[in-house]
């Protein structure tokens, strides 16, 4: 069997596949890692257990839904959190912890999956800014992350001043002639009416 004929085997199963989800607003990346995994799947490189990147990337994925949240008493995920914070022993990440006793959670990016844990940012800056600690967090502890809806800065989370300062465009209000705007190659309206 060549490419072209096993490409028109995996189209036609897609397009059946695609008809029966009839949800014509998902993602082609969320698809791309469904197929790539299901492939992984049949071929038993690796064993479904329900517990996928790609069911974890679905309930983050989304405008605003890629933070998560964890409530400081789920002891587990908790103090994986917590170590991650206090590994080595920077102010900024030691600030962050105390944010979240505060509040009595804490709250992360999704970032990935990467074998069999979840990656998420817990950026010490402000969740605006990149500065970031990675946590890894076992696949079988997503039971515990809930999604936080909506982004830190905008729930009132955080404090600070995140605008980005942009510089007005100058407008010099020179006129400029037709002749000048033809030499270019710019037609105005008047012209193409």
């Amino acid at each position: 069997m060549n490419i072209a004929e096993i490409e028109m085997i995996f189209l036609r199963k897609i397009n059946e596949a695609i008809e029966e989800v009839d949800n014509k607003n998902i993602k082609v990346t969320l698809l791309k890692k469904i197929a790539s995994q299901s492939i992984d799947n049949a071929l038993g490189r690796k064993q479904y257990n329900g517990l996928n990147s790609v069911s974890i990337s679905a309930m983050f994925s989304g405008r605003g839904r890629a933070w998560g949240r964890v409530n400081i008493e789920d002891d587990i995920v908790w103090n994986m959190i917590k170590n991650t914070l206090h590994r080595d022993n920077d102010r900024k990440c030691i600030d962050l912890y105390d944010l979240f006793e505060q509040t009595g959670f804490a709250w992360m990016r999704y970032s990935s999956c990467k074998d069999s844990s979840m990656v998420f940012d817990l950026r010490f800056n402000g969740s605006k800014l990149e500065d970031k600690v990675k946590c890894y967090i076992p696949l079988a502890l997503s039971c515990y992350i809930k999604n936080l809806d909506g982004v830190p800065h905008k729930l009132g989370l955080e404090t600070g001043i995140f605008e980005v300062n942009k510089k007005a465009k100058d407008q010099s209000g020179v006129e400029v002639s037709k002749e000048d705007l033809l030499s270019f190659g710019i037609q105005s309206i008047e012209d193409l009416i």
